[in-house]
């Protein structure tokens, strides 16, 4: 079935990755079977080409589904994944985005040396202020995981207002733990070990990070 990916009907390609779904979802076998059949590489080339909603929407639930698991993770991120699902974080489609979030961040603790992650971190920056906790709460825990032990990261993070909304994001979230925990580790990855750490320290003080 991973064979007909490479067929270009996007109507046709949203029903193979809609069955590839169902197969993967729960089922070990399978997802390795479509790991052995080069499946990341085939979903990760048609998020990248294609812009038809429901045929990114059902790809991004086959990614979900094997984001968890330990053999398809880093195949996904090798093939580019990461940077792929962050090409939609902009669209109109709230499903589309919530699944690449999800997605992301169950791939996100195995990213944190992938290269050339700055759009996407800009994106997650942005995404801290959107109305849907679920979205804030997918955004902080990808940022938490990316920031960790990576320099580069923690400075494009900065430097794009990430501290600022940051601290914003848990005075906004009051008790809800959920969203708190990943913000505060992430603030606490960037208050640290890196070049603009200082220039972070000082910007929590001046959002009164202090006080929360």
């Amino acid at each position: 079935m991973v064979a007909l990916l490479q067929r270009n009907n996007v109507k046709f390609l949203a029903i193979v990755t809609d069955c590839l779904q169902i197969l993967a979802y729960g089922n070990q076998e399978s997802k390795l079977i479509i790991l052995a059949s080069q499946g990341p590489v085939e979903l990760v080339r048609i998020m990248r080409s294609y812009d038809y909603e429901k045929l990114l929407w059902t790809t991004s639930r086959v990614l979900k589904v094997l984001s968890v698991c330990s053999s398809n993770k880093p195949a996904i991120v090798e093939a580019g994944g990461m940077q792929a699902l962050a090409m939609h974080l902009g669209h109109p489609s709230q499903r589309l985005v919530q699944n690449c979030l999800w997605t992301l961040r169950n791939l996100s603790d195995a990213g944190t040396k992938v290269d050339s992650m700055e759009g996407l971190l800009q994106s997650l920056v942005t995404l801290l202020t959107s109305s849907d906790l679920n979205i804030v709460t997918c955004a902080a825990g990808i940022l938490s995981n990316l920031t960790c032990n990576n320099q580069r990261n923690k400075v494009t993070v900065c430097q794009v207002g990430g501290v600022d909304a940051l601290v914003r994001t848990i005075v906004n979230a009051g008790d809800r733990e959920e969203i708190t925990e990943p913000a505060v580790c992430a603030l606490r990855h960037l208050t640290s070990r890196h070049v603009e750490s200082e220039m972070a320290q000082n910007a929590v003080r001046l959002n009164y990070g202090i006080q929360v």
